[in-house]
């Protein structure tokens, strides 16, 4: 043996492999079903390129649904000269490398591992250097015995009964069928004239407002209390739909469906009492309203509003007739708190400019601002932050199968290359024909893991 059997280590390259192994199985078992079911066939992907005098570097996504095959794909170029590639595929067919560095491709077939893995030098009984343990060579045999697939598949299958959770919520939709109209009776309902503000625009609107008190607030949460007190059929749908939403989350609640009901039913009313008294002491006021256009009868406002005898805060949401303004806001009192702000400020046929704004008191905290030629192909985008201001540039080409975008300017100046995103829906990819692992020799896979080395080691000298 030469000097390369230093490799051989149980807690190297074989524990390595075993992983590897186990995961690309886990991988691929797991994938394979969610691909399939894919209904746009093709092949997708999503590339980076580093362009620098005349060097290119890329590294790319791609999955084909057709084969149901991903790739992860890297390369170093010099002017159209390969000096470095690197591959990797992964489907329910094979998990496969190929790099120059390597001196060709290798991988394992997933269809024939089962028959291959036994006998090879990771099988335990080899004496190989690079056997595996045991206890990992059985659980990696389990999972080509599909004991994996069907775990899965028992994890998967969450047992949800459909019928039993339709039929409880047709139940408890019975039960509260008189409960919103119940509710709105309850409550304080204004329709009013008024005038709102949005983007500096003042606006004609019907205001309608819906307002509770502490009283109606409790008598709101006794109304929904009450269809479950006397009535056992609608108590047991309440505990089916709290279970089968607990199944279907995978969510150990700590408390079954019927044991909550019974708090609901028999605690919470007991408690009401003290809460009225509490909210009544804080004066306590709950105000909803919509403002609506009276010019377009589109909605120009939203708003909810809580008050208590130490503060009122008001969360707003406006909205522009022509919906290209959009601002949520949060108030106290008079005061601005803290405002997100999107406004479209330019959409024609040449040119398209948004902005997005982070907003604390009166003042703008951060700000992204993208500006679109579309005549040009080129586009800006801006962001203001510390009150500083960063952007980056460049141009964009689009068709059905391809959308490219290259940044060549940070705050308008050249920084000696670009980077481009291409995403394709036209790419191809193909699985190599590769050499099986689990076919070589030991003196053959020592090889490749000195080579793998010496490849990693010049790899961290080159970028390092």
């Amino acid at each position: 043996m030469n000097n390369r059997t230093n490799f051989h280590t149980r807690s190297g390259a074989a524990r390595v492999f075993s992983w590897v192994l186990a995961l690309a199985l886990v991988l691929s078992l797991a994938a394979a079903p969610a691909v399939t079911a894919s209904a746009n066939a093709g092949t997708y992907s999503a590339e980076v390129v580093f362009s620098a005098n005349g060097v290119d570097i890329s590294g790319k996504l791609a999955l084909d649904t057709n084969q149901v095959l991903l790739g992860v794909l890297a390369a170093m170029t010099s002017e159209g000269q390969t000096l470095l590639d690197a591959a990797g595929y992964l489907g329910p067919q094979a998990l496969a490398v190929d790099s120059m560095l390597l001196g060709g491709a290798f991988g394992i077939d997933l269809a024939t591992i089962a028959q291959n893995l036994p006998g090879s030098i990771f099988d335990p009984a080899s004496g190989s250097a690079y056997a595996l343990e045991q206890d990992v060579f059985d659980q990696i045999m389990g999972l080509l015995n599909g004991e994996f697939s069907h775990n899965l598949q028992n994890n998967q299958d969450v047992t949800v009964d459909s019928d039993a959770l339709m039929e409880a919520i047709n139940v408890l939709v019975e039960a509260y069928s008189d409960i919103p109209q119940e509710i709105i009776g309850m409550m304080t309902i204004e329709s009013s004239n008024a005038s709102v503000v949005v983007n500096g625009k003042p606006i004609q609107v019907e205001q309608i407002r819906c307002t509770a008190d502490a009283e109606t607030s409790v008598a709101i949460t006794a109304a929904l209390i009450a269809p479950l007190q006397n009535n056992a059929q609608a108590q047991e749908a309440l505990a089916v739909v709290i279970d089968e939403i607990a199944a279907a989350s995978q969510q150990d609640l700590g408390i079954t469906g019927a044991e909550l009901v019974q708090v609901i039913v028999s605690e919470l009313p007991q408690q009401l009492p003290e809460a009225k008294e509490e909210l009544a002491a804080e004066q306590f006021l709950v105000t909803s309203s919509v403002c609506i256009s009276s010019a377009t009868q589109m909605p120009v406002k939203f708003s909810l509003e809580l008050q208590d005898a130490d503060e009122n805060v008001v969360i707003s949401l406006l909205m522009s007739e022509g919906l290209d303004f959009f601002r949520l806001e949060v108030t106290e009192g008079s005061q601005t708190v803290s405002a997100l702000q999107f406004e479209i400020q330019e959409n024609s046929d040449s040119a398209f400019v948004c902005e997005f704004a982070v907003i604390e008191g009166d003042t703008e905290d951060a700000s992204l601002r993208f500006e679109l030629n579309k005549a040009g192909k080129a586009f800006l985008v801006s962001i203001t932050a510390d009150g500083e201001t960063h952007s980056i540039s460049g141009f964009y080409t689009l068709s059905d199968t391809l959308f490219s975008l290259t940044v060549d300017k940070l705050d308008g100046q050249e920084f000696g290359g670009t980077i481009t995103l291409n995403l394709r829906s036209d790419d191809a990819i193909a699985l190599p024909s590769f050499t099986e692992v689990t076919k070589m020799s030991e003196e053959e896979f020592t090889a490749l893991v000195q080579t793998a080395m010496e490849a990693a080691e010049s790899l961290s000298q080159m970028f390092g």
